[in-house]
């Protein structure tokens, strides 16, 4: 099993690597890649705006189809990555002070 999630963030790196430019916003794709590639889902592509089409790359784009669950799997990403953040925080501060 640990070697499964080491394989996700191998992937996530690859993908926030080769696609982190891939977005006309300066920072938009940074995570957006990583998201797409730790969830191995495809990101972007085009979009309208004021009813005209603007083409875009997709981020991860040998990713699988969004699916339902994959906003959950996301969730819980987000949640997982935000404690860790929180912890990484507390023992920083613990250590400097």
């Amino acid at each position: 099993m640990i070697f499964k999630k080491i394989n996700y963030i191998i992937r996530a790196m690859k993908i926030f690597y080769h696609d982190r430019l891939k977005h006309s916003s300066p920072n938009s794709a940074h995570g957006e890649s990583a998201f797409a590639g730790v969830l191995n889902i495809k990101l972007g592509g085009g979009a309208y705006y004021n009813n005209k089409f603007i083409a875009r790359p997709f981020l991860n784009e040998s990713g699988n189809e969004v699916e339902i669950f994959d906003i959950v799997r996301a969730w819980n990403l987000l949640d997982i990555s935000s404690a860790l953040f929180a912890v990484i925080i507390i023992l920083f501060t613990c250590v400097i002070a």
